[in-house]
């Protein structure tokens, strides 16, 4: 036998195997039975003609010159189909691993996909996106008024303006959490978040893919937490009230006993000093000079404690005692002090709270702001208060104190901002280092009156004479 035979023979067994390589992977492709069957008749006539050339080289037969040219004819064909088959066999192969791959991560994510045709509005949702509503997909019609039926109504406008914002291009992807109605009627959270994959010619969006996740837990951990936060702000405002009752009741004390006790004991002290011998009444006198130095010292340290202006005159006299007697007086820094007149009724809890955190600011400014001037300005504005408290100082950076506030006074920041936001308040802070800080304390007025009186500004003046009689 030819040694070509051989050759032929080596074939047939090639497209044998071909054949039933092929007959496997068509269980995996999805080829047109058209496409099968041609692929069969032209591997039979490519084995066909491999067993003719085996036949004639072989010498069993010499007469089939004419099969080999028929069936020669076809066979780049045959060859360009075996190849054809084969590539997209692997590719079949790599995407059905590659969608498995990724259906155990959607699945271990417990995340929920849509495929939306934005122009036919029919949306393709997977078996676990309905699971999480309580469905399967045979109760889930494939549209998108499937899905606004179960968002809730007061997230519905916002969605679709978030949606129709990415639709036409203005973001990058699309991103709301909203709630969608379970099959039960109970509420779920879900984080949707989805973007274009397809847009036409004119930049008309065709097709957009997303996910859902439920954050039902998250949302009401959420809840729990600022519940507790705004208790403990209630509890931390309570404490901080009844600190300041607490402090005025001592200081109210001092003041009616302390002081008129040391007032009243100078007094006989003097009068002691007229039927004695001049050498007794020096000695009379400089224990006098003690009281009165004592008396400065306990109504400091009532002042301290708890300012009686701002239970007998108001939040604006406090403050600007408190400019006077802490600013000017003990640090020497200079002030300038503005109140536009208008009449600003307050809530207790509320009057003490500005004067409390408008002190801390001060204080904060002498141990730290290295300034040399400071500006308080409160006026009345849209049935609020608005107190200002601006310094020429060496300034901060805002983002850092906020964000870290056990660095400097950023505690005390932090501290005045959590309780002006628990009574509806708010705190503007602008600073730079190096230009000064310009802070804002911003509270609700109790009522709506308004009393307009004459707009005054004092600069660097104390409070007046019969204000400090009537204090003592």
């Amino acid at each position: 036998m030819h040694p070509v035979a051989y050759i032929d023979l080596a074939s047939v067994i090639a497209c044998v195997i071909a054949v039933a390589l092929l007959i496997r992977g068509w269980k995996r492709s999805r080829f047109s039975p058209a496409i099968r069957i041609l692929l069969v008749v032209l591997l039979a006539l490519m084995t066909y003609y491999q067993i003719a050339l085996f036949l004639e080289w072989s010498g069993v037969t010499t007469r089939l010159d004419w099969m080999e040219d028929f069936a020669g004819v076809f066979l780049p064909f045959v060859w360009a189909f075996v190849f054809y088959a084969f590539v997209k066999n692997a590719v079949e192969e790599e995407l059905r691993t590659s969608r498995e791959r990724m259906d155990l991560a959607l699945r271990g994510a417990d995340l929920g996909t849509w495929d939306w045709s934005v122009r036919t509005d029919r949306v393709i949702f997977d078996e676990p996106w309905a699971q999480m509503l309580g469905y399967t997909l045979d109760e889930l019609a494939p549209q998108v008024s499937t899905w606004e039926r179960l968002v809730h109504p007061d997230d519905l406008p916002r969605i679709k303006e978030v949606l129709n914002q990415h639709l036409e291009g203005h973001t990058d992807s699309y991103e709301t959490e909203h709630r969608l109605r379970h099959k039960s009627g109970r509420w779920v959270w879900v984080l949707d978040k989805g973007r274009v994959i397809e847009r036409d010619r004119d930049g008309k969006p065709l097709r957009a893919c997303g996910t859902h996740l439920d954050i039902t837990a998250r949302k009401q951990a959420e809840t729990a937490l600022m519940a507790y936060q705004r208790r403990l702000r209630s509890l931390a405002s309570e404490l901080s009230l009844a600190e300041e009752r607490e402090r005025r009741r001592i200081a109210a004390g001092l003041h009616d006993y302390a002081c008129q006790n040391l007032v009243l004991s100078k007094m006989q002290l003097q009068g002691l000093r007229e039927p004695l011998p001049t050498a007794g009444t020096d000695e009379i006198a400089d224990v006098c000079s003690t009281l009165d130095r004592t008396l400065e010292s306990v109504r400091a340290l009532v002042f301290d404690l708890s300012s009686p202006t701002l239970y007998k005159f108001g939040l604006e006299a406090a403050l600007e005692e408190l400019l006077e007697d802490k600013v000017k007086a003990q640090h020497g820094l200079k002030y300038t002090f503005r109140d536009d007149g208008a009449a600003k009724p307050l809530a207790e809890d509320v009057r003490i709270l500005l004067f409390q955190s408008v002190r801390e600011l001060l204080i904060n400014t002498i141990k730290h702001a290295q300034a040399h001037a400071v500006t308080v300005d409160i006026a009345r504005h849209d049935g609020s208060i608005r107190i200002t408290v601006a310094d020429d100082g060496v300034g901060f950076d805002v983002i850092d104190v906020l964000t870290d506030p056990s660095r400097s006074h950023g505690f005390g920041l932090f501290h005045i901002k959590e309780r002006l936001d628990f009574i509806g308040g708010r705190l503007d802070i602008a600073s730079q280092p190096g230009e000064g800080s310009r802070i804002a304390l911003m509270a609700h007025l109790e009522t709506a009156t308004s009393v307009v009186a004459e707009t005054h500004d004092r600069t660097g003046q104390a409070p007046s004479d019969e204000r400090r009689r009537r204090l003592e």
